[in-house]
């Protein structure tokens, strides 16, 4: 049975993306997956006083407060109590997101030092970690159309162009892209990390600038 056109492209557009996707997130898997197994046994006590619903002890215990205290009282201790208890349960959020960012960091930069992206090492050789990271999170920070043209603009800013002066304006759609970072020049895999893109969906774009040149990319679902 054949599928729609509409259909088609979205899954061509798609599928690779989640394949690379996919490939990375199994490579992190391990890393994030020892770091939780070692910093999970110090933190479990905190766990529980967060997952803790303390106010059911107190409401269930309302008759027994009854003896020793009037209703006015006790309406004014839970008060004060369930403001307590949302000023810890945001706390116990921001150190959770703490910890998240801790993982990230550790699994990036671990990623910089493990991953084999060339003869040279790059990524251990020439490319600073801390750089490196600030500029991850940047791209990371960005909407799913900026980075398209965050990267649109990369690829054009750095194509080499024919120098010969028989060379048409066809010539631009040949591309051979230079690879830089910090002043380096590094290979295509280390380039790729750093900006936390997978090779098919850097070729797409690629591809996607020699028809179309700078135009924004919209997806297919939204077009």
């Amino acid at each position: 049975m054949n599928t729609h056109l509409l259909f088609n492209s979205i899954f061509e557009e798609t599928h690779n993306e989640i394949k690379d996707l996919n490939y990375e997130l199994n490579q992190l898997q391990e890393i994030y997956q020892a770091k939780y197994n070692l910093d999970d046994n110090e933190s479990d006590n905190n766990e529980d006083n967060c997952q803790c619903s303390t106010s059911d002890l107190l409401l269930n215990n309302i008759d027994e407060l009854d003896d020793y205290f009037t209703l006015q009282q006790i309406k004014e201790f839970q008060k004060i109590f369930f403001q307590n208890s949302i000023q810890y349960s945001k706390e116990c959020n921001i150190k959770q997101q703490q910890c998240l960012k801790k993982y990230d960091d550790e699994a990036f930069l671990t990623k910089l030092n493990q991953k084999n992206c060339c003869k040279e090492n790059c990524l251990s050789t020439k490319v600073n970690p801390e750089t490196a990271l600030n500029r991850f999170y940047k791209i990371k920070a960005m909407s799913q159309s900026e980075m398209n043209m965050y990267f649109l603009g990369m690829i054009d800013g750095s194509i080499k162009i024919p120098k010969s002066k028989y060379a048409s304006k066809a010539s631009k759609l040949y591309l051979v892209t230079s690879y830089n970072f910090s002043g380096a020049s590094i290979c295509q895999v280390a380039w790729l990390t750093i900006h936390g893109i997978g090779k098919t969906k850097w070729e797409a774009l690629r591809t996607y600038y020699q028809n179309h040149g700078l135009k924004p990319k919209i997806h297919a679902l939204t077009s």
